[in-house]
């Protein structure tokens, strides 16, 4: 996993003084939104392939057990 490091003054919310643009801080906060959500993306799909593979794993057992 990552972690992002806030570039700001050490208040939570405020702007540096040295930017002009009131855009900066929505963006950023956009991107930390979507950090996370992509990460919640990734995760959900590795857990789709693990529950895949258990699956397949409790069928090949289920064959195997079964009577002939």
């Amino acid at each position: 996993m990552y972690q992002i490091e806030d570039e700001g003054s050490e208040e939570c919310g405020a702007m540096p003084s040295d930017v002009d643009d009131a855009s900066a801080l929505p963006v950023q906060v956009g991107r930390n939104e979507l950090d996370r959500v992509l990460e919640a993306r990734v995760y959900a799909e590795f857990m789709a392939v693990v529950v895949k593979k258990r699956l397949a794993m409790a069928s090949t057992v289920i064959n195997m057990a079964e009577p002939e």
